[in-house]
């Protein structure tokens, strides 16, 4: 029989499922965390060359719009 720790678990060999499962989920947040910040960097660089050459950004837009349409037809 396994024994039961205070938390409620027990300490058998697949007996620390919870204590891996936060550990697991620590880990999850700080790389979304993570994830999350680079994402507002590119957006801030996106937004910053936008902002420095408002032209070239209409000319990337109009070319990858038409892509992006002769693709969808075909």
């Amino acid at each position: 029989m396994e024994k039961r720790t205070a938390t409620g678990g027990s300490s058998g060999p697949n007996g620390n499922f919870q204590q891996q499962a936060e550990e697991i989920g620590e880990r999850a947040m700080a790389e979304i965390d993570r994830l999350r910040q680079q994402a507002s960097d590119i957006g801030e660089r996106v937004v910053d060359f936008i902002k420095e050459r408002p032209g070239t950004s209409l000319l990337i837009a109009a070319a990858t719009g038409y892509l992006i349409g002769r693709i969808v037809r075909s």
